[in-house]
């Protein structure tokens, strides 16, 4: 019997796998009893996760919303990696996401945007063991080829990429091209700091990010008040003016005042509660009775 060709496709950015049938046959896509073809390999792929000690089952707002389609959705957690599978006619596909970090979207870090960046250290190394893994398991069993949409690029080649895409600034072909650029730019809106001094390309410049540390990097203006900042040779940041500023006293990790602690804990409790965790949503509760006794 011969193995049905498809290719794997993998994506860094907004991590995902998939595995999409090749060829233009619709007949090609079912077998004799009329059940998908490469249902055995998405099988194939969920008990892979299980055996790495993943919990996966049915995607529950699938259940909850549109019970006749859950059977072709799933929901994986990994020690904070979590999934989202969903098989079709032609391919099936895994979404990986977490929301160990704070999300930027208050429904949760599946619908963020970059999500690779926002991944802890362990769950982006706990990410290439899984698609490692999916991938010598799926392989033998079809006749594939394998495809990295997006791997990591350098940060300048990323920049530069970008501006060669742009209508606004596709004349620059170097970092000094931008640099020179802006002679002819109004800045006088856009190019003011967290302290109201005056940015220039090329300077360094610290932020804090969304995981609350301290970050550094020569800046690049971007569009309107945004500007890139490239840290080092593969991590790169867009960021308001306003977030930008030279560094004097400020600490590696952003002090939270007790009010903004106890919004975000809220914040937290009440997506905890969605979720129905409720033994998370009672240690929450603790660390705000804790904090709001703090203030009185």
């Amino acid at each position: 019997m011969n193995k049905i060709k498809v290719d794997i496709r993998f994506g860094y950015k907004n991590p995902f796998l998939s595995v999409c049938l090749l060829g233009n046959n619709p007949n090609d896509r079912w077998d004799k009893v009329h059940n998908w073809v490469h249902h055995h390999l998405y099988c194939a792929a969920l008990h892979a996760m299980r055996q790495k000690g993943a919990e996966v089952g049915k995607d529950p707002r699938i259940e909850k919303d549109a019970r006749i389609l859950s059977r072709f959705h799933g929901y994986g957690n990994w020690h904070g990696l979590e999934f989202k599978s969903e098989i079709h006619m032609s391919n099936f596909t895994l979404e990986f996401f977490q929301n160990v970090t704070p999300s930027e979207n208050r429904n949760g870090g599946y619908y963020d945007f970059d999500k690779y960046k926002k991944f802890p250290y362990l769950l982006k190394i706990r990410l290439k063991v899984a698609i490692r893994t999916l991938i010598e398991v799926i392989s033998p069993l079809c006749d594939a080829t394998i495809t990295f949409t997006d791997a990591p690029e350098n940060s300048v080649e990323y920049l530069l990429k970008s501006y060669s895409e742009s209508c606004h600034k596709n004349s620059v072909k170097t970092l000094e091209d931008v640099q020179a650029s802006m002679h002819d730019y109004d800045l006088s809106q856009n190019n003011n700091d967290r302290d109201k001094k005056k940015i220039k390309c090329g300077e360094l410049k610290y932020f804090y990010d969304y995981d609350g540390y301290l970050h550094r990097g020569i800046v690049y203006h971007n569009l309107n008040n945004m500007w890139w900042i490239i840290e080092n040779d593969t991590e790169i940041s867009n960021k308001a003016s306003f977030e930008l500023f030279d560094r004097t006293d400020e600490p590696i990790r952003k002090v939270l005042s007790t009010e903004k602690k106890i919004e975000k804990l809220k914040t937290e409790r009440s997506r905890q509660i969605k979720a129905e965790n409720f033994l998370r949503c009672n240690s929450i509760q603790k660390e705000i009775n804790k904090l709001t006794s703090q203030l009185e």
